[in-house]
């Protein structure tokens, strides 16, 4: 049953899943069905992405993309750019100027911390993790739910 499961775990390692999935029956645990969720997407341009405002604020700076714990976590204000956070990643927001997350909600441990503390934040922004790079200069407004990729080219 060991081998069966670590064999499964790098199958799963290898695969980009959905937000949200359920399994279907237990004899067929290697399927996951995504869950459809009504989200509006807007679909601006390739310069744009869009997620769900969990604090409003305008924050235009570097950003520095930490995707693991092995990655470099030294922050001087630039915004916090990961594809999901947990309670750990809470003591990195003094650090920041703002905070974009791939995944997650408003009512994630993260996102209630960013608005008590006022942090400009981002959350369930697809493709942010494949479309920003790190030292990437980006424009977020936070009240909006809007990343502007190229702000130097905004009219």
């Amino acid at each position: 049953m060991i081998d069966d499961r670590k064999n499964i775990y790098k199958i799963f390692e290898k695969q980009e899943l959905p937000e949200r999935f359920s399994t279907e029956e237990i004899k067929d645990r290697y399927k996951l069905v995504e869950i459809i969720t009504k989200q509006e997407e807007i679909d601006y341009n390739d310069d744009i992405l869009t997620g769900i405002s969990c604090c409003p604020g305008v924050v235009k700076n570097r950003v520095k993309v930490i995707l693991s714990p092995g990655d470099d976590i030294k922050l001087n204000g630039e915004i916090l750019v990961a594809d999901k956070t947990d309670p750990g990643w809470v003591p990195l927001y003094p650090s920041v100027s703002g905070l974009l997350i791939e995944r997650g909600s408003v009512l994630s441990h993260s996102a209630i911390v960013a608005r008590e503390l006022g942090l400009p934040t981002i959350v369930g922004i697809k493709g942010l993790t494949k479309r920003v790079k790190d030292g990437q200069i980006v424009k977020m407004d936070a009240g909006k739910g809007i990343v502007y990729l190229k702000p130097d080219k905004m009219k």
